[in-house]
């Protein structure tokens, strides 16, 4: 589970949407060929994008879901912006994940496409059961704190 999302630029990154660099993971274990367990993935991720969305601006724009797919198996899917983005680009931005999903992730029971700007990653197990609750926590740290780096040419 991902426990801090950090995000640095020498460029002003608020309210832009950034697909790159990209970052895609894959689950090595495979499925046998099924279209629509993929199908369902791909919906299952959709809804979650959805329900995220519809977050007032400024709030946490996430999603976090498990989804029944037989009586067997269980999909666990997590959708998250940075909350800085309108709704329009927050849709754009899950939909660009989405557009790498069968490059990377078709028959998978997993897989992560992380943007700076958002990411998504679905897996046949919870990914969610190492905290006890998502909290978002923001802090305003003295510049002492993270004193300058000084470096000298040699």
């Amino acid at each position: 589970m991902d426990l801090c999302f950090l995000r640095y630029s020498n460029s002003n990154i608020f309210s832009s949407l950034s697909q790159m660099p990209a970052l895609v993971m894959l689950n090595t274990q495979s499925i046998t060929v099924d279209v629509q367990y993929n199908q369902f993935v791909v919906d299952s991720i959709y809804n979650a994008a959805n329900l995220s969305a519809s977050a007032p601006s400024g709030e946490k724009k996430f999603a976090a879901k498990n989804v029944t797919y037989t009586w067997l198996q269980s999909i666990y899917v997590l959708v998250q912006c940075t909350p800085d983005l309108s709704k329009y680009d927050f849709n754009r931005c899950l939909n660009l994940t989405l557009s790498y999903l069968p490059f990377c992730c078709n028959n998978t029971i997993g897989g992560r496409v992380i943007f700076p700007s958002c990411n998504l990653r679905f897996e046949n197990s919870s990914i969610t059961t190492k905290l006890p609750s998502w909290q978002c926590h923001h802090h305003h740290y003295p510049s002492q704190m993270f004193p300058s780096l000084h470096l000298q040419a040699q």
